[in-house]
């Protein structure tokens, strides 16, 4: 639906599908020429249409006539520019004005003549969200100021004919949402498959997809991640530090690659358009996404039902008195005593042993989980945030005596670093859609 018919042929996607087509090896074999041939005609296709959309829209406002004719220059110039795209929902947690945050910043990557620069903008916010619209409000007065006049565009009236000229003419797609909203991201696999980079932070779909930085310039990449997707204490903070993360990566990775000529060629953009037409159409697309949908949720969740209803729901009644009495018996689970080893400073190769007693009261083993978790301390003082966590599940040591059970475990590091832990007492599910319980959990 998205892809250019051309763009589909020169892959070999017959019928516009993925199935059967060997995208690294038809990516390899497409030339410069052929790249090129295509960013210009999409590219052109995509200024023509902004045009047509921005003459209508300047003729029902009766708008300022020099501010028209300035961003009519700008797209007069720019078929030869480096065009990054944003357009979606103008949802608050998508920060479209992430990239306004340092205007004199912004400005010089916008003023450099021998390296031209054009970003627009384009999309809606819910007519209930009023942040949204403020949003969208202080993009478009940011569009009309003189210095970013025909530089930075917003389009109107976001629908599909303007997205797929988007994502089939621009050669950046951006998408900086606070980390980790982000549930996809799609739009920026429909730009990939029609030759254009991602620039994103290391959210949604991009986490899974951005290949490893290579050394130097040895290697083409597939699109560039803003940042390391640290988090700061504040919201305020973090865009702070996203804004300059990605101003950093454009200066200094986006443009000169897009501007760095070989023969009066693009070579190491276009070695990048070639790795990521590789690695990113053949993986992430509508099928895979309904069949992920279909194997890891809707089977399985249609045999538990079959299940759970067979008999006259017997599955479903077992689970329901067992829920039942595993949450009155959970009632009296104690932590009687925990040994541990000292964690506040390991090498690679310790090995961490506990042993916790519990008593059980009413429960068995089967019934509860004892867990030691185990992380890197996040603060100075000791605080109890733990980063890099994992859970050790311990095992019955020995039979029951009474109503107290022991349990002991061992877990060898793969990291060092100063250590935190706690112990916790979890129920256990009857089956994976068991989720009478789990709200059960005692720390100690």
């Amino acid at each position: 639906t998205w892809t250019s018919p051309k763009m589909a042929e020169m892959l070999g996607a017959k019928d516009r599908t993925v199935e059967g087509t060997d995208f690294v090896a038809h990516a390899a074999k497409l030339t410069d020429a052929q790249l090129l041939g295509f960013r210009r005609e999409h590219k052109k296709a995509l200024v023509d249409h902004l045009r047509e959309r921005i003459e209508a829209a300047h003729a029902q406002r009766d708008d300022s006539a020099a501010l028209h004719a300035k961003v009519l220059a700008g797209l007069k110039d720019g078929e030869d520019a480096l065009w990054i795209g944003f357009a979606r929902r103008f949802a608050p947690y998508k920060r479209a004005n992430l990239l306004f945050r340092d205007l004199e910043r912004l400005s010089r990557l916008l003023s450099d003549a021998r390296r031209p620069l054009r970003i627009v903008f384009a999309g809606k916010a819910h007519p209930k969200d009023l942040l949204g619209q403020e949003i969208l409000k202080q993009v478009v007065e940011f569009t009309r100021r003189p210095e970013f006049a025909g530089k930075v565009l917003f389009v109107e009236d976001y629908d599909i004919e303007l997205a797929r000229h988007l994502v089939q003419g621009v050669d950046v797609w951006l998408n900086n949402p606070i980390r980790p909203l982000e549930a996809s991201g799609t739009s920026g696999m429909k730009v990939a498959a029609n030759g254009g980079l991602n620039v994103s932070i290391p959210d949604g779909w991009w986490v899974e997809a951005q290949e490893a930085e290579p050394a130097g310039h040895a290697q083409p990449r597939n699109g560039w991640t803003i940042g390391h997707g640290r988090a700061m204490a504040t919201q305020e903070r973090q865009d702070e530090l996203d804004a300059q993360a990605l101003y950093n990566l454009l200066e200094e990775e986006v443009v000169p690659t897009y501007f760095d000529l070989e023969g009066g060629v693009r070579k190491r953009w276009l070695a990048c358009v070639r790795r990521s037409l590789a690695t990113v159409p053949p993986v992430y697309d509508t099928d895979r996404m309904v069949g992920e949908y279909r194997d890891l949720a809707y089977k399985p969740l249609a045999s538990a039902w079959h299940t759970l209803r067979h008999d006259r729901f017997e599955r479903a009644r077992q689970w329901a008195a067992r829920g039942a009495a595993v949450r009155k018996g959970f009632a009296a689970v104690r932590i009687l005593s925990a040994e541990v080893a000292d964690v506040s400073s390991l090498r690679v190769g310790d090995t961490v042993e506990v042993r916790v007693r519990v008593d059980m009261g009413t429960l068995t083993s089967e019934d509860i989980a004892v867990e030691l978790v185990l992380g890197h301390a996040a603060a100075p003082d000791g605080g109890p945030d733990l980063k890099n966590r994992m859970a050790l599940v311990l095992d019955p040591d020995g039979p029951q005596e009474g109503t107290v059970q022991a349990f002991h475990g061992r877990h060898e590091l793969a990291r060092s670093g100063s250590f935190g832990y706690g112990i916790r007492v979890r129920t256990r599910p009857a089956g994976e859609q068991d989720l009478r319980t789990r709200d059960l959990v005692l720390w100690g």
